[in-house]
């Protein structure tokens, strides 16, 4: 079984980041984000990315039906966003959506490649081809805009084909409106040094997380010591941290209930899960899978956290395989990195997992780690000790450190915000409810 020992150097950043925060983590109170004041009139499939129009609407995106939402929750009415298709007019993924300009917004297809642009009031204006490849590099996905109409994309995770590794870092590019190539914006850890060598599934990937504010402002999420890197044009503008946190050391028991966890989460997920048979979708605490697509025998998993997604599939689920792995390289995944198995047994107590880090990152790794509020504040989700269910986020202003802390209510995830409001999912056997709650005060 894997040391428990923590790694000395990275332990004694930790405690230093502790003890430097230690003071102003006292004087900033955790404020618990209270009860929700409107909720969806039905579950709503598995929500991903959220953005509020000018007339309190959302447009939401739903991994488990793989559409855009239109909800209102003043009137409790649900409709659909576009159609789903493989024509130039339609869209195969539902994934980010991005703040245009004009309060427009951007709905993300990875697998189309393309974006819908939805006006103020709703109504799909046009599709826009976005490029794969940029100065002979291809772009990843798509995670932020800003007002100005630049786009911005994570480039993937370098690799070494010599020693058949990746090397542990990657990149953000912006794509300027009208532009024929991409401008390098910065670089970002994908894991820590000591994690490159990946034998298994590993749990607890230290890797950075990046959000876009809408002038443009760029952050990055340091994991190895916890601190805020900023920037514009290219440029590091700033640093915030490092930032006060206590690490959560792995324990060999710790270790053995996560591996638990995971291995009896996805043997349900494989049989169906608490959504049935039609099931699409699995996460458990510390590490991330896709579910099966499509129920029958097509079993699609994709598992990652960082690593290597490997895709699994059944009888008859080469279209599904075929978006899964598109999706999967669209988000980082490097091409050579990706595994596809088909029409092979999977035993999940076979799941091999590579060595623990001594202690969790500050942040866990996964989607929306990392996002900026209406205000322009960044609230970063922090990793929690085993049996604490309540989500914690810490909120950094720019220039000042730590201006807020928020607990959100059990069993709920951050989607987005609006002009003076939260939007949280609130998982429910398979499916999500949204939730709206208002803005605290900071």
């Amino acid at each position: 079984m894997p040391s428990s020992r923590p790694v000395p150097y990275f332990v004694a950043a930790a405690m230093i980041a502790t003890l430097s925060g230690s003071m102003a983590a006292q004087t900033v109170p955790a404020t618990n984000l209270g009860r929700p004041n409107a909720k969806s009139k039905y579950t709503l499939g598995i929500l991903f990315s959220l953005q509020e129009l000018a007339d309190g609407r959302v447009v939401a995106s739903d991994r488990k039906e793989n559409v855009f939402r239109m909800i209102d929750l003043n009137k409790g009415d649900v409709g659909i966003v576009g159609k789903q298709g493989d024509d130039a007019e339609t869209y195969r993924l539902a994934s980010n959506i991005v703040r245009l300009a004009g309060d427009s917004l951007g709905l993300y297809d990875p697998a189309g490649r393309k974006m819908l642009h939805v006006t103020p009031q709703g109504t799909v204006a046009r599709f826009v081809p976005l490029p794969a490849m940029s100065n002979n590099r291809r772009l990843g996905t798509l995670v932020g805009a800003d007002q100005g109409g630049s786009l911005y994309f994570t480039l993937p995770e370098q690799f070494d084909t010599v020693a058949k590794v990746p090397v542990g870092t990657a990149g953000l590019t912006r794509l300027l409106p009208g532009a024929d190539a991409d401008e390098p914006q910065m670089t970002y850890r994908t894991r820590r040094a000591d994690q490159l060598q990946l034998t298994g599934m590993m749990p607890f990937i230290f890797r950075d997380a990046i959000a876009i504010r809408s002038d443009g402002l760029m952050a990055r999420v340091v994991a190895d010591t916890y601190q805020v890197v900023w920037g514009r044009n290219g440029k590091e503008t700033g640093r915030t941290g490092p930032l006060p946190f206590t690490p959560i050391m792995l324990s060999e028991a710790e270790q053995k209930a996560v591996k638990d966890s995971v291995i009896e989460g996805m043997k349900a997920m494989l049989a169906g899960g608490p959504g049935g048979a039609n099931s699409r979708s699995f996460s458990s605490r510390g590490a991330s899978m896709g579910g099966g697509m499509g129920g029958g025998e097509d079993v699609i998993v994709a598992m990652g956290s960082g690593g290597a997604p490997i895709i699994m599939g059944g009888g008859g689920g080469a279209v599904m395989i075929d978006r899964a792995v598109s999706e999967a390289r669209a988000n980082g995944g490097a091409a050579s990195g990706t595994q596809v198995v088909t029409n092979a047994p999977f035993n999940p107590a076979d799941l091999k997992f590579g060595a623990f880090p001594a202690y969790k990152p500050p942040m866990p790794t996964g989607n929306n780690v990392a996002m900026f509020d209406a205000n322009g504040n960044l609230w970063i989700a922090r990793s929690t000790t085993r049996g604490d269910d309540v989500p914690h986020y810490d909120v950094i202003a720019e220039g000042k450190g730590i201006i807020g802390r928020v607990n959100l209510p059990t069993g709920t995830r951050l989607l987005g915000f609006g002009k003076n409001s939260v939007y949280l999912a609130r998982a429910d056997e398979g499916s999500d409810w949204l939730e709206r709650y208002s803005m605290p005060k900071m």
